[in-house]
């Protein structure tokens, strides 16, 4: 397995390195660990910064003792709106691409129970699910490169498995078997080398649609003492999917050699069920200070589950006869994960019912991302990959809000570290902005809040020397409104 490995990160996302050892398990193991967190209008409007507020279904993915601040029952429900546009650079040549999706961002129920004569001033539970991450977008680039060539790049990995007897373009289950069962890898006659035709001066193009994220279901209990200390604990339990559709061409655009156009495209799927826990406590000292702090467990993916289909296809001058098209049979991979745990400490101001403004800090370690095969050797060295990659993510929240009578009105920004030890190799750092407003009316509410996130990352769409890659810029949309009932 792992020379499945070393041909996986011919094809990483956008967020790989140029390590051709730097496969799809780490790849895999980043997207389970950034997280984005999605919910309703309110908390998206004030930049996520609810830690220490509370009062909001989204807290209990975040700091559960948000609950505790509840003194009715609550039902909230949350669509969204989506689109991305991406821009990118590939060789001087300048494209973009757009996508549009539907979600539910959050539901849920809060249902609280007041405690008269007692310190513990009431209970609450809380059942129903927010979103942690959207992985929905498209990119396409293209252009020229003078330098090498995709089919060039499968040439010294075939030779390697051919030596080690390890190369059936009868049965192709590999991407560089597939290039020499469609004729784009060939031997000279007397020679045990795999060559191609054309190992630079290409035209070439990559088109990559991804959807899914991760939902979480929540179980939350939280109660509140005194009015002052406010705890609670959740039971998470997140469902990610993930599916992304990659289309690869290449093309002579001078008909110098037999050469004249290849296509491969890949279909990989992979989904996820895990568990974790939290716990946090909101103290209020004073009527206008609120201190919060959390601890996520780690979570536990207990199986991940992938497939994987590729076809690859050759089109020459002169030649029809060696025209082909080939397909492998599915890929399947079985296998655990334990993410890192996360810090989030919070600190908010109350000015009377005018205005609340408030600050989340987050820290997690994505190096400390940890794989277990569900079959011996089946990930080789991704654990060390993970380490020599990835680093501690420092995530900034910060949060306003102005209320006049029924009427509130909210801002909001983040920033999001890179989780990449190198950000010259990449960065995927990222930065949102948010506006918000909301109105009550007796026990119903009704929020709308308008967000952007833009972040920058290089997408390498194989490894060469030098590995060739396009600068991307994402700028990201979400229109979300919130229905809310407390009673």
């Amino acid at each position: 397995m792992k020379r499945n490995i070393v041909i996986a990160a011919l094809f990483a996302l956008s967020f790989l390195v140029t390590n051709a050892s730097f496969g799809q398990y780490a790849e895999q193991a980043l997207r389970l660990s950034n997280l984005s967190y999605g919910g309703t209008a309110r908390f998206t409007g004030m930049g996520g910064a609810f830690g220490a507020i509370g009062g909001d279904f989204t807290t209990l993915s975040i700091n559960p003792a948000g609950i505790g601040t509840y003194k009715k029952s609550e039902f909230s429900f949350t669509p969204l709106v989506y689109n991305t546009r991406s821009f990118s650079q590939y060789f001087g040549a300048h494209q973009q691409e757009f996508t549009t999706r539907m979600n539910i961002n959050n539901a849920g129920f809060i249902f609280a129970a007041p405690i008269t004569n007692s310190d513990l001033k009431a209970i609450q539970f809380g059942l129903g699910c927010n979103r942690l991450a959207n992985y929905n977008n498209s990119i396409y680039f293209e252009g020229f490169n003078g330098n090498t060539s995709f089919i060039g790049s499968l040439a010294p990995i075939a030779n390697r498995a051919y030596q080690n007897n390890d190369y059936d373009i009868n049965y192709p289950f590999y991407v560089d078997e597939l290039a020499g069962a469609v004729n784009l890898l060939y031997q000279n006659e007397g020679s045990d080398e795999w060559i191609a035709d054309k190992y630079n001066n290409v035209n070439q193009s990559v088109w990559l649609r991804q959807e899914g994220g991760i939902d979480e279901m929540v179980f939350t209990f939280g109660g509140n003492l005194f009015d002052h200390l406010y705890f609670g604990a959740t039971l998470g339990i997140p469902f990610m999917s993930y599916r992304h559709t990659y289309q690869y061409e290449e093309w002579d655009p001078v008909a110098t050699t037999p050469f004249k156009s290849m296509r491969y495209e890949e279909v990989y799927e992979s989904d996820a069920s895990g568990i974790n826990g939290k716990f946090g406590v909101i103290y209020k000292p004073v009527s206008f200070l609120r201190v919060g702090a959390a601890i996520h467990t780690p979570t536990y993916y207990w199986l991940i589950q992938e497939s994987e289909w590729m076809t690859m296809s050759s089109a020459f001058n002169n030649a029809p006869q060696w025209n082909k098209t080939m397909s492998t049979p599915e890929r399947q991979f079985e296998y655990s994960q334990t993410t890192p745990m996360r810090l989030i400490g919070s600190l908010a101001f109350v000015i009377g019912k005018i205005a609340i403004i408030s600050s989340d800090y987050e820290w997690v370690n994505h190096s400390m991302n940890t794989l277990r095969p569900s079959r011996e050797n089946a990930m080789s060295n991704a654990n060390w990959e993970i380490r020599d990659a990835y680093k501690s993510q420092h995530i900034i929240r910060e949060g306003v809000e102005l209320h006049w009578n029924n009427l509130f009105l909210r801002g909001g920004y983040g920033w999001y570290s890179s989780p990449f030890q190198s950000e010259k190799v990449n960065d995927m750092s990222l930065n949102t902005w948010s506006l918000g407003a909301g109105f009550r009316a007796g026990a119903f509410g009704l929020d709308f809040a308008y967000q952007n996130a833009r972040s920058k990352s290089k997408y390498y769409p194989y490894a060469a020397d030098p590995s060739p890659f396009a600068n991307l810029t994402d700028n990201a949309n979400s229109y979300i409104m919130t229905l809310s009932y407390r009673y």
